[in-house]
Parts: structure tokens; sequence; C-alpha cells
């Protein structure tokens, strides 16, 4: 299948997101249950969110949504 009129400097990133997503995916089937009192490394999530941003795979509004929804807020 052939997809045109895509920026050819925006398909990395794109793809890279993908992965991670897929590996996400993966672990997340893999890993026991967490305990009752195990929290989510907020921290680690948000660096990732931010390299994403950075990476143009993420505009600042999509960052910001997923950082709220992270903290809670």
């Amino acid at each position: 299948m052939t997809i045109k009129n895509v920026d050819k400097k925006s398909v990395p990133p794109f793809l890279e997101s993908v992965n991670i997503a897929i590996e996400a995916l993966k672990n997340k089937a893999n890993a026991p249950a967490p305990a009752g009192n195990e929290q989510v490394d907020v921290a680690s999530q948000l660096g990732k969110l931010a390299d994403l941003r950075d990476k143009g795979v993420l505009t600042e509004e999509e960052f910001q949504g997923q950082k709220k929804k992270l903290l809670g807020l």
C-alpha cells in the first residue's frame, strides 16, 4: 500500500511511537499484577511523553492533556 502526501520526516517519529506503544502493551501483558500500593512511575512516563513531543510526534496540546491525566488533574 502506498500512502501519499505524507511528510517523510514525520514517518520515523510516528513509527517509533507505535513501536513504543506495542512494547508497552507487550510488557503490560507479561507483567505480574502490581501490588495495591505500587504507583506508576509518573516521572518516567512524563519523560517519554516529553521525548515524543520534542520529536514532533505529539503536539504541545496533546502533551499537556496526557500530562494532566498522569498527574490526576
